[in-house]
């Protein structure tokens, strides 16, 4: 939408962020209160940080033929990189934590639900691994990708290093 409707996408942008930040802390506190949920289950915890963050990534582009056409202009530029360093890198960073929380989190609701979960039968929904994990995957590339382009920072700083060592990580 934001390639389209700058504005709108804006707009939803932000509903995404809100939604995530209401529901995010509530799927955690169930997923680790709660042991009837299925070890699939708590491995879909791995989309919510990740969709949230890949999604955001649209917003490291200019936003329509005009703004990247001004881009050709040193001070235009400088201005784009400084406002997504001020803005779009800070709560990037925080998106990226909150990725490698659940990343955490998931790996920690496997083990504890092991036994259950060894000891049940294939089914369909064991393709529910596959999902979060190639949607986490994108995330993270995305994180990296911005990192590399709008970061100043030498590149031993933490977030670099957690990227670069991310189980992902290509």
């Amino acid at each position: 939408m934001f390639l389209y409707w700058a504005m709108g996408g804006y707009i939803l942008s932000g509903v995404s962020l809100v939604a995530f930040f209401m529901f995010y802390f509530v799927a955690l506190y169930r997923l680790h209160t709660n042991e009837k949920i299925s070890a699939v289950v708590c491995w879909l915890q791995l989309s919510g940080p990740a969709v949230v963050l890949y999604g955001y990534s649209i917003f490291s582009q200019p936003g329509s033929d005009e703004e990247e056409l001004s881009l050709l202009n040193p001070e235009n530029k400088a201005q784009f990189f400084q406002v997504h360093r001020k803005y779009y890198m800070p709560l990037n960073h925080l998106l990226f934590a909150f990725c490698m929380i659940s990343m955490a989190s998931a790996l920690y609701c496997l083990k504890t639900r092991w036994a259950s979960f060894k000891s049940k039968e294939f089914s369909p929904a064991h393709v529910g691994f596959c999902a979060p994990l190639a949607s986490h995957a994108n995330a993270i590339q995305a994180y990296r990708a911005s990192l590399n382009k709008y970061s100043l920072s030498p590149p031993n700083t933490f977030f670099k290093v957690s990227a670069m060592c991310s189980p992902f990580h290509t």
